[in-house]
């Protein structure tokens, strides 16, 4: 619980939620980093301490619901899906699939309505709401994110000098 607390404190787009003071200029990497890690502990194999896949359903849909289409949630939900998407797919087929069309079809018009309007970020919108849409359009989350498959021995185990 340590950690989780402490991810909420650091970054609140992890709770979901805004603060009434915003998120100021938050570094997009920072929003990136602490949601990835977030999204990474709830593909744990499920513990009392922390029930994983069923608290990333929860948090993905609280998030959808509270939180407004723009920069920064575009950006943590992008880093959040990339982590975590294929998981849920897989736990939640056709529910998640559902999730995945409202992605795309509210979040990410709802993004380019902002984009439009030209507010603040506006112009950083264009590669995050390109990488959601690649992400649903060509069902990548059908697949396991990179990186995610770590063989149990490696090269260097048959290797003798």
């Amino acid at each position: 619980y340590v950690l989780i607390a402490a991810l909420h404190r650091s970054c609140p787009l992890t709770v979901p939620k805004l603060p009434k003071e915003g998120l100021g200029k938050a570094v997009q990497t920072e929003i990136k980093g602490y949601v990835s890690l977030y999204a990474a502990l709830s593909q744990l194999t499920p513990q009392t301490w922390y029930p994983s896949n069923e608290h990333a359903w929860s948090y993905l849909a609280r998030f959808l619901n509270a939180l407004p289409a723009n920069e920064q949630t575009a950006i943590a939900l992008d880093s959040f899906l990339q982590i975590a998407g294929h998981k849920l797919f897989l736990s939640f087929k056709r529910q998640q699939q559902k999730v995945f069309a409202y992605v795309r079809q509210e979040f990410v018009a709802e993004l380019s309505r902002q984009q439009q309007k030209g507010g603040e970020g506006a112009e950083d919108i264009d590669a995050v709401k390109s990488r959601i849409e690649k992400y649903v359009d060509k069902r990548l989350f059908s697949q396991p994110p990179e990186g995610s498959y770590i063989p149990e021995t490696d090269d260097s185990q048959h290797i003798r000098c």
